[in-house]
């Protein structure tokens, strides 16, 4: 598992950087990837306290039992690969809606103009 993790985390990594490095005007490439790291930071933060509210919520006796276990076998655990399913498909319309609206290279060219004068 965390060698998937390390092998995402690196093709991540590659993939925002070579997009900042082309599409970031050239005084704010450093703190564009100052950016993507911190929200990076706060992806993987709330990934933990899904997990903790989940354990947490599905505690509850009229739930017939918790959803993450120490034993897999006990568990709900599909139920919880289904909530990340919802979360990773509404993370997907919201990329393809922000992408739309994505134009490359339109800031970098509108400060370049406004150097010149």
């Amino acid at each position: 598992s965390s060698g998937i993790n390390a092998e995402y985390g690196v093709f991540a990594i590659i993939a925002s950087m070579e997009f900042i490095y082309v599409e970031a005007p050239q005084y704010m490439k450093s703190f564009a990837m100052g950016i993507y790291f911190f929200i990076q930071t706060i992806g993987d933060t709330v990934a933990i306290l899904l997990v903790l509210v989940v354990k947490y919520l599905t505690q509850m006796p009229q739930l017939h039992g918790p959803w993450i276990c120490n034993n897999l076998n006990h568990g709900k655990i599909a139920y919880f690969f289904e909530l990340l399913m919802v979360l990773m498909i509404a993370n997907m319309i919201c990329l393809w809606y922000y992408s739309k609206k994505f134009r490359p290279g339109y800031y970098d060219i509108r400060f370049r103009v406004q150097e010149r004068f």
